[in-house]
C-alpha cells in the first residue's frame, strides 16, 4: 500500500481536506511503507472559501513550498522550494490527488538550489515531524524589476521568508500558514496539522488588507449632506474625496519588503504556526488612505435637498468597494476630519454648516492583517466637535462611531465614539443591526491618550483617582438614548433609587442607573484584549476597561471624566442568540 504526502492550496479562508486513496497504517520506516507526499489546493474571497480550478487560478496555478524533516532533533530539508503547478483534477497521480502536481515540474531556479529535477518524496517514519512553508507570487511577476516581487530562500533554522516589490505588487502576492505533520495525530487541525500519509493543506490568503469607510447620522431633526474631508489637521482645502489620515507617513506605500515569520510551535496556543507579516519601507510610506465617493440617500423626511448620507448602520454611506493596502504594524492612528451641512427635515430648507469635526480610530485597531476586510464606519450624533462659526465648539461637542465590521470568516469589530476624547469599544462578534454587540460578549473600552482607573478602595497605596463608570440606560416615548440626553440625564436629572437619574419630558424619560461594583456586568480595568475575544486569537495590548454585556437587550453608557473633561459613549446591546 503506497502512501503519497499531498498538499492542499487554500487562498484567503480556511477549507479541510483529505484524501481516501491512502488508507491503512505504516508500521514503520521499511521497504513496504513507501508513503508519497502529496499537495491539493484551494482558495478563496475574504468570505468564503473556492476549491479547484477557481481556486488554482488565483494563485496563478502555482506556489513555492519548502519542507523539511526533523529527526533526532536535527532538521533536514525534504523540499527545496519546489514549484507546485496546477494540472487539473484529471491528471491525478501518486503526488496529485486533487490537481497540484511537484514531480516533473520546471523547478524555480531563483530559489530551488538542488541539483537534481523535481522528484516524489515519501514519508520517513523514523522522523519525529515535517513542517512546510508555502507562499503564491499569485499574478504578481518573480524577479527584481520595478514591477516584479522578489523572494528570499526559507531556511529551516529560521523559518522565515521576505517578499520584496512595490506595495501594488506585494499585494497580488499570496501567504500561508506553516504546517506540521506528525506520525500519531489524533487531533488534527485544517492547515496547521495533520497526521502522516494525509494530503497536506495550506491555508493561502492575500497579502494584502481592505479597507472601507461609512457614515451615517442620527441628529433628530436633520439630515446631513455636503460632507468634505482634509487630508491633514492643517488642511485648508476639504474636497469631496473620502479620506482617512494617519499622523504621519506610516501608511505601507511605494517599495518595501514584507518578512513573514511564523507563530508557536506549541499545539495548544492560539497563534500556533500563524504566518506573521511585517512591512519596512524602502521609499516614503502614505499618510493618507482616499476613497470612492460615498452613497447617499435622495430623500429624508421633508428635506429639500438630496444626496444626504444614510440614518442608520445598515445603510451608512460607503464607497462602492474597498481600498487595497498592506498590512502594517506601525500604522498608528487613522483620522478623520470633515466639514458638512445640516439641514432641517421640517421642510422650512434650514441649514447649519459644521466645520472641522474629527474622529480617530485608535493605534490599537489598525494594526491590519492580511485577508482582513475592515470597514470604519462614523456615527455623527447629536455631540460634535466641530464648530458651527467663530468660537463656537460644536451643536454639543458630535461623536462619531468607528466601526470595524466583521465578515463571514471573522474579523475585527471596534466602535469608537469620538468627541473629545475619543472612546473606542470593542467586541468580538458581528454587529447586529442598530445594536452594535451581542449580549453576553466581553466589552472593551479604550480612551484616546489616557490610563483609565478604578480605584481599589481595599488597596489603602491605590491614590490614583477613578476617572471612568459604567451605567445602565433606559428610554420611554420618542426618547432615544444618545451621549447628549445620557450627559443631559445625569446633570439635570432627578435622584432616584441606586444613585439613578431620570429626566421626563411628558411621556418621554431617560433613566440612567450605575452599574454597581457587585452586579456580573460591572467595570474592571485590564491590560489586554484577550486572545480569545480576538478574531485572529493575539492579544491585543493595551489599557482597557472591561465588562461582560447582560445577555439580554441592554443598553449601556460609559462615562470617562477628569477635572476637565467628560465623555460619554452609549453601548447598545442585543439580546444573545442561541448557537
Amino acid at each position: 500500500m503506497k502512501k503519497c504526502l499531498i498538499f492542499a492550496a487554500s487562498a484567503l479562508a480556511l477549507a479541510g481536506c483529505s484524501s481516501d486513496d491512502f488508507l491503512g497504517d505504516a508500521p514503520g520506516n521499511n521497504g513496504n511503507a513507501n508513503s508519497v507526499i502529496n499537495f491539493s489546493g484551494k482558495t478563496g474571497k475574504i468570505s468564503r472559501a473556492t476549491t479547484g480550478e477557481s481556486a488554482a487560478t488565483k494563485l496563478n496555478k502555482n506556489f513555492i513550498v519548502y519542507g523539511y524533516k526533523t529527526t533526532n532533533d536535527a532538521a533536514q530539508t525534504v523540499y527545496d522550494h519546489y514549484s507546485v503547478n496546477y494540472l487539473g483534477a484529471d491528471n491525478n497521480s501518486l503526488s496529485n490527488t486533487a490537481g497540484w502536481e511537484y514531480v516533473g515540474q520546471e523547478k524555480n531556479t531563483a530559489l530551488n538550489k538542488t541539483t537534481g529535477a523535481q522528484d516524489i518524496k515519501y514519508w520517513d517514519y523514523s522522523a519525529s515531524q515535517y513542517d512546510f512553508i508555502a507562499f503564491s507570487f499569485g499574478e504578481a511577476k518573480q524577479g527584481e524589476g520595478d514591477n516584479q516581487v522578489k523572494a528570499t530562500r526559507v531556511d529551516n533554522t529560521k523559518p522565515s521568508y521576505t517578499l520584496t516589490g512595490s506595495a501594488e505588487e506585494l499585494a497580488k502576492c499570496f501567504i500561508a500558514d506553516r504546517v506540521t505533520a506528525k506520525k500519531d495525530v489524533t487531533d488534527a487541525k485544517d492547515y496547521k496539522l495533520y497526521a502522516y500519509g494525509k494530503q497536506i493543506g495550506f491555508n493561502f490568503r492575500s497579502l494584502s488588507t481592505k479597507v472601507k469607510i461609512g457614515i451615517y447620522e442620527i441628529i433628530p431633526g436633520y439630515s446631513v449632506k455636503d460632507v468634505k474631508f482634509y487630508t491633514d489637521a492643517e488642511d485648508a482645502n476639504p474636497t469631496t474625496t473620502p479620506t482617512l489620515y494617519a499622523d504621519n507617513k506610516n501608511i505601507p506605500d511605494g517599495k518595501g519588503t514584507m518578512t513573514v515569520t511564523f507563530g508557536s510551535t506549541t499545539e495548544s496556543d492560539t497563534d500556533f504556526n500563524q504566518a506573521m507579516v511585517n512591512w519596512k519601507g524602502e521609499s516614503d510610506n502614505a499618510s493618507t488612505i482616499t476613497f470612492d465617493v460615498l452613497s447617499t440617500v435622495n430623500k429624508v423626511n421633508e428635506a429639500k435637498g438630496d444626496k444626504f448620507i444614510g440614518q442608520d448602520i445598515t445603510n451608512a454611506s460607503k464607497p462602492t468597494d474597498y481600498k487595497t493596502v498592506l498590512p502594517g504594524t506601525d500604522v498608528g492612528a487613522l483620522n478623520l476630519k470633515v466639514d458638512y451641512t445640516l439641514e432641517s427635515t421640517d421642510g422650512s430648507g434650514e441649514e447649519i454648516k459644521v466645520t472641522g469635526a474629527t474622529a480617530v480610530v485608535p493605534a490599537e485597531y489598525t494594526n491590519w492583517q492580511p485577508n482582513y476586510a475592515y470597514t470604519y464606519i462614523f456615527k455623527i450624533s447629536d455631540k460634535t466637535n466641530g464648530s458651527t462659526g467663530p468660537g463656537s465648539t460644536g451643536l454639543y461637542p458630535i461623536t462619531f462611531d468607528a466601526v470595524v465590521t466583521e465578515t463571514e470568516d471573522g474579523q475585527q469589530n471596534t466602535i469608537t465614539a469620538v468627541e473629545t476624547p475619543s472612546i473606542t469599544t470593542y467586541a468580538k462578534g458581528k454587529i447586529n443591526n442598530e445594536n452594535e454587540y451581542e449580549g453576553g460578549s466581553n466589552i472593551y473600552v479604550s480612551v484616546e491618550k489616557a490610563t483609565l482607573h478604578i480605584q481599589d478602595t481595599n488597596k489603602e497605596e491605590d491614590k490614583t483617582a477613578t476617572n471612568c463608570a459604567l451605567y445602565k440606560v433606559t428610554t420611554t416615548g420618542s426618547y432615544t438614548a444618545t451621549e447628549a440626553l445620557v450627559e443631559l440625564c445625569l446633570s439635570k436629572g432627578i435622584d432616584g433609587a441606586d444613585d439613578s437619574k431620570t429626566l421626563k419630558e411628558g411621556n418621554n424619560s431617560i433613566t440612567v442607573t450605575p452599574v454597581s461594583a457587585s452586579d456580573t456586568d460591572k467595570l474592571s480595568i485590564v491590560a489586554q484584549i484577550d486572545g480569545t475575544d480576538t478574531a485572529d486569537g493575539n492579544a491585543i495590548k493595551g489599557n482597557f476597561a472591561k465588562f461582560t454585556a447582560a445577555t439580554t437587550a441592554t443598553t449601556y453608557a460609559f462615562k470617562y471624566y477628569t477635572d476637565s473633561t467628560t465623555a460619554y459613549k452609549v453601548i447598545k446591546v442585543a439580546a444573545k442568540t442561541s448557537k
